[in-house]
């Protein structure tokens, strides 16, 4: 069984109201960490950044405004399709920074389709009792 999946795709940085730039990101997703999106900005074959989002938070970004602090997702549109826009804060050498990215919203849902097969929504607790009979079968 795959435990992980990874797909590529590009998102676009508004660095001013009319101005978006183009920016290779990943997500990726992992079944031993089964809330979790990692979802990385790289150029020229090095990660510039990486985050971890809620998987559930990121579904719900494609319906409804969601998020608070330094992470904020939410429905838009990309020209005239459907995207998923993200505002990120965070603190970088120079001192705290923010960017504004958008995805577009299919590659998004097919990304987190994916992920489902992987772990259905809604089943991402952890197998506990699995974990205490190995921990209790080890004594």
């Amino acid at each position: 069984m795959k435990s992980c999946r990874s797909d590529e795709m590009v998102m676009y940085l508004e660095v001013a109201a009319d101005e978006r730039l183009p920016v290779g990101a990943s997500m990726g997703y992992d079944i031993d960490d089964p809330h979790a999106v990692r979802l990385e900005f790289t150029y020229a074959g090095s990660v510039l950044a990486c985050w971890y989002l809620d998987r559930e938070m990121l579904a719900e970004g494609l319906l409804r405004p969601v998020g608070v602090g330094n992470v904020r997702l939410g429905p838009a549109t990309d020209g005239t399709r459907p995207a998923l826009r993200l505002r990120l804060r965070g603190h970088v050498p120079q001192g705290p920074g923010e960017a504004v990215l958008c995805a577009d919203a299919s590659d998004v849902a097919l990304f987190l389709e994916r992920s489902y097969a992987l772990v259905a929504l809604g089943s991402e607790a952890p197998p506990v009792e699995e974990f205490l009979e190995r921990v209790f079968a080890s004594e």
